[in-house]
């Protein structure tokens, strides 16, 4: 059978002779759909919404934004060539979309980019990234002052009602207090409630660690009688607490820039206060004594009851009061002296006689007691001892040797015991007993301190007007200990601190920290104050600053958050404590992408990634605004564009494409491909799932993790490619066809399609012509620029004429084809057949229904070929030497 059939039409394959291509495969394929196997018509455009702009064909770029029923309100327009991407941050509250190719990388958000106006949208935005402050912050701190202390030296003594009779003084007791008041731990925003003429509520914002019975002060109160101290009288919980009317309260709570502190005051509380032990009965008080500079002062005198006292005076209030005699008595002596008659006294036997039935007569004997006193360098003479034993004794005759050993205290209070007194009186022994009258002891030797033993030889005549002992009653000193507490304030450790500060915008991104501030050393209960800069200009979304500090046991470099500053705020306040510090700083390699970066992408895992001459830049995850240096990677030659795919990205350079890899930006791999295949138009770049598109000098190419093909490699010759001028291409990428529109360099325009889904690369072309494209998934459109308006290509009722050519079909020898035959499946949109003999049209044929027609006769041809042209679905042509070859089919 001679003729030709053609079914399952398909597209252009130019790089072949037009004898060499297959049955189906055509010479020119122009507006129309081949992906059924039919030759289909594509359709005009449907409009979508009116350009804003001014100049339409000025629209390189636009980019459906969000999907209101009003599509006047979705679109962004941009004249510049622009790579646009929405948030990958999810449920994004502010509705951010991204670009570069304007000035600077730039953003916006759904309330600023769609605001009230008339010009094209985006009409409102702000530069991408957040800024490093450029002014360094300045920290003044409180130094540490630790409260001065003192060794405090307390005595008592006792004494009768009006002091007219006082005892030595007790043993020191000593204890460690303040010198003065002492105020410190600023308590933080107080607020006063609940007042009453007997008490406040006050609460604070951080924990105020007080008990009750504690102080505070406050100063700087308008109303003056505020600026005193109070006391605490209940503690409600650790931020609220209560105090009382230490004094009168005034009519209404503080007002003012008042400030209140916790005060420590220079207080000791003495306790378990010794009693009378059995000593005079004149004793009816106690007098405790204060040693301030080397001198006891009087502090209170007491009833002898009272076990507790409490000392407020500081050292200036007691400087004039009554002073310690400086004549005190020495103590009484602890050891009562032993009398004895020596045994090698014979004086009592001598003197004893026979009465005459010779028995011994004894003389009469006097019984003697004795009794010792201390005396002090300065002549005063201390209490006099208990008294000896008693020894009988013949006055004036009989040796009375009188023993005492005692080791005396050399302290000031006993003010230095240098001798003792020895005293002895006659007593009346009547039935067992006897009874010492203490005003009846006469001096009867004063002897060294040291001397142990003395022998009485005295007469009582001799003796009898002598001096009597200077305190007879025995009026001991206070020998109970008692005890001293202080109320001391913490010592405090000095803090070491650095700040450093970000900016932050109102949607919550934050930029890299300042410079640090000089290191401080400060008193951590008490405010630092830390200045920062300004809101950098150029930056209108930054409303707020974040202040960090160095935190001790989390490392040198490591800060943690303090508090959040709104941007014109100068100044803050840091009263924060090192345990209520809040997240460590995690902007600190931040930095906003390079003010010329281009070619936005967004890859699987949420990383940006965008390009700057030969470096490869890669954002934070899911952190847009977020960009580190040190993450980016060099080629060796200029980037023209990215193209993204899962969670690698093309790098397509002036020479080899690289791709580089990964889900940490701080751990990126970069390939450098094999194939040199340099990318000429940075907008011919799409993306096509696993691997991404691009145009070539050779033509158009294919790199994914597989590696890096020519797709166009047997479709198209180089010279045929360049004949499409591809460095002018920008494409787009729908429902796996590639959409390349170009302009050729004699400045005639078209479109050529390769549909990416079949064994081969198909290759068509049309007529429709743009400036500007985007691709609308959930509108299943490719949306293009078509005069004033975006429009939906491809989309409209009207079907659009198409052209279809044969292959050109070689007979061995020249003949004449009689029959013609086109089938489809609608005649009335039209459908003519052109049929070429040799190069020449040799018919031309209406279509109008399936049944075979004739061709003209008288010639023949060896080279033949059809064209098809219409808008009708065509899915079968014939041409064969008679109608019976054509029923065959």
């Amino acid at each position: 059978m001679a003729g030709f059939l053609i079914r399952g039409f398909r597209g252009m394959r130019p790089i072949l002779d037009p004898k060499l291509l297959e049955a189906n495969e055509a010479q020119e394929a122009i507006d129309v759909r081949l992906h059924s196997g039919d030759i289909e018509p594509v359709r005009d455009n449907e409009t979508a919404v009116a350009l804003k702009s001014a100049t339409p064909a000025d629209v390189n770029t636009i980019f459906r934004v969000r999907n209101n029923a009003d599509e006047t309100l979705n679109w962004f327009e941009f004249d510049e060539e622009v790579d646009v991407a929405l948030s990958p941050i999810t449920q994004d509250a502010y509705g951010r979309v991204y670009w570069t190719g304007q000035n600077v990388p730039r953003y916006s958000v759904e309330t600023q980019a769609f605001a009230a106006g008339s010009t094209p949208y985006p009409r409102n935005s702000f530069s991408l990234g957040i800024p490093k402050p450029t002014t360094q912050p300045n920290a003044v701190g409180t130094s540490v002052g630790n409260a001065d202390t003192q060794e405090r030296e307390y005595v008592i003594t006792y004494c009768n009602s009006n002091a007219s009779v006082e005892s030595p003084a007790s043993a020191v007791t000593t204890v460690k207090a303040l010198e003065n008041d002492v105020d410190q731990g600023t308590l933080v925003s107080p607020t006063f409630s609940g007042g009453t003429s007997t008490e406040y509520t006050i609460t604070v914002t951080q924990p105020h660690e007080l008990i009750e019975e504690d102080f505070i002060v406050i100063s700087g109160a308008t109303d003056a009688g505020w600026n005193t101290e109070w006391e605490v009288s209940d503690v409600v919980n650790e931020l609220t607490f209560k105090i009382k009317n230490t004094q009168t309260f005034p009519n209404a709570a503080p007002s003012g820039s008042y400030v209140i502190k916790q005060r420590y005051r220079a207080h000791v509380r003495l306790f378990a206060l010794p009693d009378n032990n059995g000593g005079n009965l004149d004793i009816t008080h106690k007098r405790i004594w204060r040693k301030i500079n080397n001198i006891y002062r009087l502090v209170v005198q007491l009833p002898l009851e009272t076990t507790e006292y409490e000392d407020f005076y500081v050292d200036a209030e007691l400087s004039n009061a009554t002073q310690l005699p400086t004549s005190i008595r020495p103590s009484r002596p602890a050891v009562s002296p032993v009398a004895y008659i020596p045994f090698n006294d014979t004086s009592i036997e001598d003197a004893t006689t026979l009465d005459a039935n010779g028995n011994p007569v004894y003389p009469s004997l006097d019984n003697r007691v004795y009794a010792i006193a201390f005396v002090s360098a300065a002549g005063d003479e201390g209490t006099l001892s208990k008294a000896s034993g008693i020894v009988g004794v013949i006055d004036g005759v009989t040796k009375v040797r009188i023993s005492h050993v005692e080791q005396v205290d050399d302290g000031y209070i006993k003010k230095r015991v240098v001798k003792k007194r020895i005293y002895r009186q006659d007593v009346t022994y009547l039935n067992g007993t006897f009874t010492i009258d203490e005003t009846a002891y006469r001096l009867v030797a004063e002897i060294p301190v040291s001397q142990d033993m003395y022998e009485d030889l005295a007469t009582a005549a001799s003796i009898a007007s002598n001096a009597t002992p200077a305190v007879p009653d025995g009026m001991d000193e206070p020998n109970t200990a008692f005890g001293a507490s202080a109320n001391l304030p913490p010592k405090v450790t000095p803090e070491s601190r650095v700040y450093v500060y970000t900016y932050v915008s109102d949607y919550g991104e934050e930029g890299p920290p300042s410079e640090p501030s000089v290191l401080v050393d400060i008193d951590p209960g008490e405010p630092v104050n830390v200045s920062m800069g300004a809101a950098p200009t150029g930056y209108t979304n930054i409303t707020k600053k974040y202040l960090y500090r160095s935190s001790p046991g989390t490392g040198a470099t490591d800060y943690q958050f303090v508090a959040e500053v709104p941007v014109a705020t100068p100044d803050y306040d840091d009263y924060i404590k090192q345990s209520e510090l809040g997240e460590t700083l995690p902007s600190t390699d931040w930095e906003p992408p390079p003010s010329g970066m281009k070619g936005l992408r967004v890859m699987a895992n949420g990383i940006f990634v965008g390009f700057s001459d030969k470096d490869v830049c890669f954002s934070e995850p899911f952190m847009p605004h977020a960009w580190a240096s040190k993450n980016f990677l060099p080629v060796d030659t200029k980037v023209v564009g990215l193209g993204a795919f899962g969670q690698s990205v093309a790098v397509l350079t002036e020479s080899y494409p690289y791709i580089a890899t990964g889900i940490d930006p701080q751990a990126m791999t970069l390939i450098k491909t094999s194939l040199q295949q340099a990318c000429v138009s940075k907008r011919s770049i799409v993306e096509a799932g696993d691997s991404v598109l691009y145009a070539s000098p050779d033509g158009l190419v294919q790199i994914g993790l597989g590696g890096v093909q020519v797709l166009t490699s047997k479709i198209l010759s180089q010279e045929q490619w360049q004949g499409y001028n591809p460095s002018s291409i920008h494409a787009y990428l729908h429902e796996g066809r590639y959409y390349g529109f170009y302009t050729k360099t004699d400045g005639s325009k078209g479109l050529m399609v390769f549909t990416l889904n079949g064994a081969d690369a198909i290759f068509t072309l049309g007529t429709e012509t743009t400036t500007a494209g985007h691709v609308v998934p959930t509108a299943d459109s490719l949306y293009i620029v078509d005069g004033s308006n975006i429009v939906k290509m491809d989309k409209d009722a009207v079907k659009k004429s198409y052209k279809w050519s044969s292959k050109l079909f070689e007979n061995p020898t020249p003949l004449n084809f009689s029959t013609a035959q086109v089938i489809s499946q609608d005649y009335s949109p039209g459908v003519t057949l052109k049929v070429y003999a040799d190069g020449s049209l040799v018919h031309t044929q209406t279509v109008t229904n399936s049944k075979p027609f004739r061709l003209p006769a008288g010639f023949i041809a060896r080279d033949w070929y059809v064209t098809v042209e219409g808008t009708a679905k065509v899915s079968f042509v014939g041409l064969t030497q008679s109608v019976t070859e054509l029923k065959q089919v």
